[in-house]
Parts: C-alpha cells; structure tokens; sequence
C-alpha cells in the first residue's frame, strides 16, 4: 500500500454532495480499521484499487461507476457475493441492522436528495468499521467516508447485513 497516496486520498474525502464539510477518515482510523477485520480490510484493499475512478451514473467501470455499481463490484471482489445493480434494489437484500449493530461488509443507505427534490435519491455504501463506508462518491468518486460527518449522519436511511 501506498501509504502516503491513501493519506492524500482520505483527506479528499468525498460526498454525493458538493455541499458537505469536508471530514477525512483519518490515519489512526483506517489502521484501526484494517487490523480488526478481514472484511474491512477487504473492503478498503478494494477501493483503493478503484480510487481515483469518478462518478458516471450508470457507469460500471474503471473509467465511470455509479455507487449501486460500485457496490456491486466490491461485493463480488471481495465476497464472491452477487448483489442486485441498482440502490433500490440493494436495499431490499439482506436484513435491516441497528447501526449500534452495523460491522464491516454491511451495506449503508442514504437519502441524498436536495431540498429542492420531491423523491428519494438514494446512496449505498459499504461499512468497513471505525465508523467509516466506502463508496462512490458524486463529486470526489470512489473514497471513504465518515458517518460522523454531519451531511451523513443527517441523512441516512438503514443500514442492511447481507454477509452473515
């Protein structure tokens, strides 16, 4: 790992948002992170291999990903598990967790609308401990995160454990 490119990375932390403070998920927390779970550290070994790649709704590849897709692709890197391609679709799998309960591998959900949008905008992410989720990002592509951002916090939906 290229450890002076990963701090670079989280301190562009991402959102679907360009609205959102900045807040990087920091040095202490990815190893943390990557020494307490085998998911987690699955998880973050595979978006560093997808950083750096921008956001494309509908995309599905290196060169553009949506977050669903994103998901998608993680799941099956890392879990050998095939999830459904859209968000909506990925939240009806698995089943609905506390997030006192949530562990590395689960899938996070957000309501990203604007206020000016009259439906759901929904995002997927995957969390990989310490309080963080990888994912896709609108404005920063594929990084991780921190639910302890504000803009998160006040909009997530569910979160849901498809690994047992």
């Amino acid at each position: 790992m290229h450890r002076l490119a990963f701090l670079l990375f989280v301190l562009a932390l991402s959102a679907c948002s360009t609205q959102q403070p900045k807040q990087a998920v920091s040095d202490a927390q990815y190893t943390r992170i990557a020494s307490q779970s085998s998911l987690g550290r699955g998880f973050l070994a595979h978006n560093e291999k997808w950083q750096g790649t921008p956001y494309q709704w509908g995309g599905q590849s290196r060169s553009g990903v949506d977050c669903s897709a994103y998901v998608q692709q993680a799941y099956a890197s890392v879990a050998g598990l095939s999830l459904p391609r859209t968000t909506g679709q990925q939240r009806r799998v698995g089943q609905a967790v506390s997030m006192q309960q949530v562990r590395p591998g689960d899938l996070i959900f957000f309501d990203t609308r604007s206020d000016a949008a009259k439906q759901y905008q929904l995002h997927v992410g995957v969390y990989v401990g310490e309080g963080a989720f990888s994912h896709a990002s609108v404005s920063r592509g594929v990084t991780v995160s921190s639910l302890s951002n504000p803009y998160w916090q006040s909009r997530l939906l569910e979160a849901r454990r498809v690994i047992r």
